[in-house]
């Protein structure tokens, strides 16, 4: 082997000059982080069942849409059953914002899935948040619930889960105020759904026992549209969800202190919002990450798990976007800062999604590095990833 290209190895393993082979990423110096970020710097298991905590590293995460805005205000079912559904029997959904919303919160009750008319096999999930944000827009909500149902609560949707739950949601006796969020996957995708990503089964599914949550009432964060489901009472829901994304507590997932993200853009299967979630779905995600002052090495790996009609961005990405193919890129964090290595495993029909590394920056006072590792999609169907993060 040449002498001299050992010798350039070895500076590459033992010197904090960055090698030809590696981008160096610039850093901006901060005042300081978010608090919630500190979390990323430890192990993952020390927020497994602590709602607060989970919700709060789920909210670092930056979900955006293409098409953000919602234009009309009513959905209602197709064909003619739909037709008269709305104009006979006033039965449709109705937007609440004209705006897709970002939410986080825990389960407060195990999930459902319900098979409806035609292709609609609901997703049920119940959400109950505790950041004071989220709170805030869940007590906002039923008060325009009530406003719009002229004072009366009867489709008002409460639980009292196994966990302390926010006063500030407390409606009565009876329960805490809590949110139904719903999306029917793509059927031709069903099964990979279920069996990679998330179970749709139809009836009861108990998180405990699914090997991508290990929480019975985890936590989760999603996008999609606030709306009235006046098929039910005019109710409040998130439907259809979007984005979608939660952590793998699994203490056996990946290494002990990777966290493990799960991330899902949903394009909805039943037909039923054309007007609000048209298809490609196109949007970014971005997963937070934090790198010790004292670490060498850090490694980040993209996953894809389910690809259907995964089609190119029509959004002008960075120069940096790299699409999801194969192999490992690495990155020198600043001038003198750790490497960053990133791998991806590949899908077929994965490839036309693109990643890169944004927002990099220094906290003053901890010397930490944070960043987001950016996922940008335009799916027909769907598009999940599993990305692990964590110290090498």
């Amino acid at each position: 082997m040449n002498p001299l290209r050992i010798i350039l190895c070895c500076l590459c393993l033992f010197s904090t000059v960055p090698c030809p082979a590696q981008q160096v990423l610039q850093v901006r110096d901060v005042s300081r982080f978010p608090a919630s970020s500190l979390w990323l710097a430890g192990n993952p298991q020390a927020i497994r069942g602590r709602h607060l905590e989970m919700e709060s590293v789920l909210d670092l995460a930056k979900p955006s849409l293409q098409d953000s805005v919602v234009e009309v205000q009513k959905q209602r079912n197709k064909a003619l059953l739909g037709w008269t559904m709305k104009n006979i029997l006033g039965l449709h959904w109705r937007s609440m914002d004209s705006k897709k919303q970002k939410y986080v919160g825990s389960f407060s009750r195990e999930m459902h899935v319900f098979d409806g008319l035609a292709k609609e096999v609901d997703i049920n999930i119940f959400i109950m948040p505790h950041l004071p944000r989220y709170v805030g827009m869940v007590r906002n909500i039923y008060k325009n619930t009530l406003e719009f149902n002229n004072g009366s609560d009867n489709q008002f949707r409460l639980d009292n889960p196994p966990f302390a739950s926010p006063e500030e949601l407390r409606h009565n006796a009876a329960g805490f105020f809590t949110v139904e969020c719903e999306v029917t996957p793509p059927e031709a995708y069903r099964n990979a759904f279920n069996d990679r990503f998330m179970p749709v089964k139809v009836g009861p599914n108990p998180f405990g026992e699914d090997p991508n949550f290990g929480e019975t009432y985890p936590a989760m964060g999603m996008m999609g549209t606030l709306c009235l489901d006046c098929n039910h009472n005019c109710r409040p829901e998130i439907h259809p969800i979007e984005w979608l994304w939660w952590l793998d507590m699994q203490p056996e997932a990946g290494a002990a202190e990777d966290w493990q993200w799960m991330v899902g853009l949903i394009h909805d299967g039943s037909g039923r919002f054309e007007d609000w979630s048209g298809s490609p779905l196109e949007g970014q995600l971005a997963v937070p990450f934090r790198v010790r002052s004292t670490a060498s090495r850090y490694h980040l790996q993209i996953e894809p798990l389910v690809s259907g009609g995964v089609l190119e961005p029509e959004k002008v990405l960075p120069s940096l976007a790299a699409r999801m193919e194969s192999g490992k890129t690495e990155f020198r964090i600043g001038e003198t800062g750790p490497v960053l290595e990133v791998e991806v495993k590949g899908l077929a029909g994965a490839e036309k999604a693109y990643w890169w590394i944004d927002g990099l920056t220094r906290d003053k006072q901890t010397g930490d590095w944070m960043g987001f590792l950016r996922l940008a999609a335009a799916a027909e169907e769907v598009f999940c990833v599993r990305v692990s993060s964590g110290p090498r």
